[in-house]
């Protein structure tokens, strides 16, 4: 089954040892040591790919993936662009 952002359930602090973890509505559950590469991450998962450009400011990608997600992570763990784009996908 592919994995959607649509079938997140939350995202967390991992509880019991360091990180952040994607919980889906179907048990599986991604690790990242990073937050700054959460968005990057989000945007591979919705679209298949994904690029600097697309955590830039005046990108539609990253608010989508906002609004999808409202609700299942504190607000402040996406910015509405980052300066350094590429730092996110690198670090992924």
């Amino acid at each position: 089954m592919k994995i959607k952002i649509e079938n997140i359930v939350k995202i967390e602090k991992n509880t019991g040892d360091r990180g952040y973890v994607i919980l889906f509505n179907d048990g599986r559950k991604i690790l990242l040591t990073k937050r700054r590469t959460i968005p990057a991450l989000l945007i591979l998962i919705k679209h298949g790919d994904g690029c600097e450009a697309d955590l830039q400011k005046g990108s539609e990608r990253l608010p989508e993936v906002k609004r999808i997600l409202y609700g299942k992570i504190p607000d402040n763990w996406i910015q509405s662009s980052y300066a350094d784009a590429n730092k996110p996908f690198s670090e992924l």
